[in-house]
């Protein structure tokens, strides 16, 4: 959290356990029961750097704001792009 590289990996670490994202999924308890635990992990490591690092609410925020600041990658995937009628 010192560095910006590594905050930039812990914010897409926290972004990957979709700490951000509200994660329902109806009718599936066994798939929502999973995305609970990925985002319960996630949720612990954020309260870990909140409450046991030294200064760790304002790295939270600088993290926050960085991330905030780089510029978006526009995510593909050719597989599910061929059903949405890109390439084939």
């Amino acid at each position: 959290m010192r560095t910006q590289d590594g905050r930039a990996f812990v914010f897409e670490l926290l972004d990957t356990m979709e700490v951000n994202t509200p994660n329902y999924v109806v009718g599936r308890e066994s798939v929502m029961g999973y995305e609970i635990g990925r985002r319960s992990v996630g949720e612990e490591l954020l309260r870990m750097l909140r409450e046991d690092v030294e200064d760790g609410l304002q790295l939270e925020l600088l993290m926050r704001r960085e991330a905030r600041d780089r510029p978006k990658e526009k995510q593909t995937d050719k597989f599910y792009d061929i059903f949405e009628g890109g390439e084939s």
